[in-house]
C-alpha cells in the first residue's frame, strides 16, 4: 500500500486554519465571557447598595484568552468582597461563575477550533 501526502495543500490548509482559528476562537470566548459576567452580575451574595461592584464585572478577550476582572477603579473594594478581608467572608461570585460555566466554554471551544478545521478542509 502507498499512501502520498500533497504537502503543499496540506500546508495551504494549515495557514488558513491559522487565520480563521484566532477570529472563530475570540468570537466563541466573547460569547462565554459574556454569559460567564452576566450570571456573577446576578448571582452574587452581597447586598449591592450603589451596583458599581456590579457594573465593575468585566471581560476583556486578548488574542484567545478571556480575561475575567473586577474593575477596582470603578468598585476599590472587589477584591474585599470577592477574596473575603479580616473577618469577611468572600464571596467568589466571578470564580463561581467561571467555574460553573467552564466546561460550556470547554465545549464552544472546541465546536469553533472543530468548525476552523473543516473550514480549511481537514
Amino acid at each position: 500500500m502507498e499512501v502520498s501526502v500533497d504537502s503543499k495543500a496540506v500546508t495551504k490548509a494549515l495557514i488558513k486554519v491559522q487565520k480563521d482559528l484566532e477570529k472563530t476562537v475570540n468570537l466563541s470566548l466573547k460569547d462565554s465571557s459574556k454569559k460567564v459576567v452576566s450570571q456573577a452580575k446576578t448571582r452574587h451574595r452581597f447586598k449591592s447598595q450603589t451596583g458599581n461592584l456590579v457594573r465593575s464585572t468585566k471581560a476583556e478577550i486578548k488574542k484567545m484568552v478571556a480575561e475575567y476582572s473586577i474593575d477596582t477603579k470603578k468598585a476599590n473594594y472587589g477584591g474585599y468582597i470577592h477574596d473575603g478581608f479580616k473577618g469577611w467572608s468572600p464571596d467568589p461570585y466571578l470564580l463561581k461563575s467561571i467555574e460553573d460555566n467552564e466546561s460550556k466554554i470547554a465545549k464552544e471551544l472546541e465546536e469553533a477550533m472543530y468548525k476552523s478545521f473543516k473550514k480549511a478542509g481537514f
